[in-house]
């Protein structure tokens, strides 16, 4: 018999926000195209699959207003779990409506000011072009470094510097536009959502996984200095950072595991039933019935605390 496949179901509400940041994330263990995120309806909740070959289960742990579940099913693989779960919802595929400002104003005032300053710097007659330092435009509050982020990926903008990984790799200077010089270490508490992350670790590493710049992201905290922290997950690709999401939480706790193996069991159990005595029992309410008993216990996960510290980036 084949094995269960599972997906997890992450829900972000910001109440009394804009619609579009309510959402629902979606990952699973495909090696690529593993992180969909949807809009969900108010109240959040997760969605419940109509297909009964499908188990949801439920964990808490995580924070208010931050769920977390996980789908399983024995038939179906990861896309058709998602395709099941996801059925009506709208996709947002839009990184700019995922980010967590709640104006599109500050992009045009983060673009504008970088492109004054750009052009302010270098009307000066230097012979060397002159970069917009990152420190001016946060201090100034005129960007959030996911603004810049975005600019960067539009390709408005380039981004150079020692602390230039919140923003998409670029091997390339963008001829006439502006260059902005990261090399002010961020501060991590205040570049993820509440300041908050689920933490987790590894006989190796200790891991964080919080919401930056509108995605679930993981960070890793650096070997030797418990202050700092490096970004695991890719900015810019974060529709195949799923599979790392769900390694993380399946390897944080065991009782996605431990679903996946009592699922199991019942399987072979009704396969056996069915064998033994067709016709006498029927499928559907014996999965229908064992849904409800998931339904009834709230399971254990990671919960949501808070974490400090510098963003560092990897040494190339």
């Amino acid at each position: 018999m084949k094995g269960i496949n599972c997906i997890l179901a992450f829900i972000l509400d910001i109440p009394g926000t804009l619609v579009q940041r309510r959402r629902m994330v979606l990952v699973g263990e495909e090696p690529q195209k593993n992180y969909f995120t949807y809009k969900v309806p108010w109240p959040s909740s997760f969605p419940k699959p109509k297909n009964n070959k499908i188990f949801i289960s439920h964990y808490t742990g995580s924070d208010n207003n931050q769920l977390l579940a996980s789908y399983c099913s024995l038939y179906f693989n990861m896309p058709e779990i998602i395709g099941q779960v996801a059925y009506g919802l709208s996709a947002m595929d839009n990184s700019s409506k995922l980010r967590f400002s709640k104006k599109d104003e500050m992009y045009y005032t983060c673009k504008k000011y970088i492109t004054h300053k750009w052009k302010e710097f270098n009307a000066r007659g230097s012979p060397k072009a002159v970069n917009v330092g990152i420190f001016l435009v946060l201090q100034k509050n005129k960007c959030t470094t996911s603004t810049i982020s975005r600019l960067a990926f539009e390709e408005e903008i380039s981004v150079i510097g020692k602390h230039n990984c919140f923003a998409p790799p670029s091997n390339t200077i963008i001829s006439g536009k502006p260059i902005v010089d990261a090399s002010w270490r961020l501060i991590i508490e205040e570049e993820i959502h509440q300041s908050k992350a689920m933490m987790g670790k590894n006989l190796k590493n200790t891991y964080a996984i919080a919401w930056y710049q509108g995605y679930l992201h993981i960070f890793r905290r650096v070997h030797g200095n418990h202050n700092s922290w490096s970004l695991v997950t890719s900015i810019g690709k974060e529709i195949n950072n799923g599979k790392l999401i769900y390694d993380f939480i399946v390897q944080s706790f065991n009782q996605i595991d431990v679903n996946k193996a009592n699922l199991m069991t019942k399987e072979l159990d009704w396969a056996l039933l069915k064998r033994k005595t067709p016709g006498k029992y029927s499928e559907i309410s014996l999965r229908k019935d064992y849904q409800k008993k998931i339904l009834k216990t709230v399971l254990d996960s990671p919960g949501m605390v808070k974490i400090d510290g510098q963003i560092v980036c990897p040494k190339n």
